[in-house]
């Protein structure tokens, strides 16, 4: 029998725990009378610090589901010998993740046109600046950031809360969409506006799919091409993009 209340209780506080975390971030980036540089950080003990918060957050919330029985379906996980399921969420993944990152790109050049600028001095921050640190960012940072986030904004904000309370799950489809561009603060207002829809794109895809790893996969995407392609959209469009 799940203890709801419990697992509600657990995951309140890492959401607490990482929306400060994420007002601190951006404290270290601005202030409210002027933008000051970043702090003089590596990029790889940058990605380590991404990395082990965010993971152990994970560690938080998995451990969580198992001690209070939470069921792997409210996650949009399942256990089936079946190699369609796997791969359906996989191409499900990879098409959301390949839409979402040309709506990013598309909110560039809106931006662009109406000449403002996203907040992008973090990513540029974390950045790659060697061969070992884009390993570390490709096949560490990014997809633990993927499993965390959506593991937290959409299996367990719109999954789980929707079958612990029996409410339709569209119902906090906006409600996690808000909480996760306040998340990114960072970014900026234009950056969270952007966030915070792709945050809710990711929510349809979840709902609709019901596959955890379908959202997991389109995240990285987004995040992966952002880094990967950062360069060449600076010099089309002249300016900064957003990333997750």
């Amino acid at each position: 029998m799940p203890d709801w209340t419990t697992f509600f209780a657990i995951a309140g506080v890492v959401l607490v725990l990482l929306l400060v975390l994420a007002r601190l971030s951006s404290g270290a980036v601005t202030d409210s009378t002027e933008r000051e540089p970043i702090a003089n950080e590596s990029t790889a003990v940058l990605l380590a610090n991404v990395a082990i918060s965010q993971g152990l957050f994970a560690t938080v919330l998995v451990i969580a589901v198992w001690i209070t029985s939470i069921p792997p379906f409210a996650l949009g996980v399942e256990f089936s010998s079946q190699a369609s399921v796997g791969l359906t969420g996989l191409l499900t993944g990879i098409t959301a993740g390949i839409l979402l990152y040309l709506f990013n790109v598309a909110g560039s050049m809106v931006a662009k046109a109406r000449d403002v600028d996203f907040d992008a001095r973090l990513r540029e921050q974390l950045t790659p600046d060697s061969h070992s640190a884009w390993v570390l960012l490709l096949v560490g940072v990014l997809p633990i950031i993927a499993v965390f986030e959506e593991l937290l904004f959409r299996a367990i904000l719109i999954g789980v809360t929707s079958v612990g309370t029996g409410l339709s799950p569209w119902l906090f489809a906006g409600g996690s969409s808000v909480v996760f561009a306040v998340g990114h603060g960072v970014q900026g207002r234009l950056g969270m506006l952007v966030t915070g829809v792709l945050g809710f794109a990711l929510a349809v895809v979840f709902i609709i799919s019901n596959s955890l790893l379908a959202v997991v996969v389109a995240h990285y995407l987004v995040n992966a091409l952002e880094f990967l392609c950062t360069d060449r959209i600076e010099r089309l469009l002249g300016r900064h993009t957003s990333a997750f």
